[in-house]
């Protein structure tokens, strides 16, 4: 055996986290910080759907909502984009990290739009700017598992 260094399984994840949030200082519009931040946690917690809601200042609805992993046609049958009701809403209500094995089955959740995709796992986490929640970041339908881990919750809320 060497005198090597074995890293810790979620290093290689948190580093390409902390490339993610450098990368997405560079750039200037609101809205594509919020896409890239969103498409970074898709990609490292292998999840097929992800969005990024922003809260109203008065905290009580989701005034932006950016999403990523359907198309446009798909977009369109779903309809309005959520306001913060149902599952999304316990983030509003509670900022702490959320995961479900299956959305559906929390006391909340009442289905999605028809034309919606349907989604089963589900990853909650508030985002925070100091100690005032900016909004939430949700991911749903992890690829590689049947739901979301201890591990992604760790990464994702740092």
């Amino acid at each position: 055996m060497t005198g090597g260094s074995v890293q810790a399984p979620n290093t290689d994840r948190t580093a390409r986290l902390l490339d993610a949030v450098l990368a997405v200082g560079a750039a200037l519009e609101l809205p594509a910080v919020l896409k890239r931040i969103v498409d970074a946690a898709v990609d490292l917690m292998d999840a097929r759907y992800g969005a990024l809601g922003v809260l109203s200042p008065d905290g009580a609805r989701l005034s932006e909502f950016v999403h990523v992993g359907m198309d446009e046609q798909t977009v369109q049958l779903a309809g309005a984009l959520p306001m913060g009701r149902g599952v999304l809403g316990v983030l509003i209500d509670d900022p702490h990290p959320l995961r479900l094995a299956d959305i559906s089955h929390h006391a909340k959740s009442y289905g999605v739009p028809s034309g919606h995709p349907p989604m089963r796992s589900f990853l909650g986490v508030p985002i925070l700017v100091g100690d005032t929640v900016f909004g939430n970041l949700y991911l749903t339908d992890k690829i590689s598992a049947a739901e979301f881990t201890d591990e992604d919750v760790q990464v994702a809320t740092g």
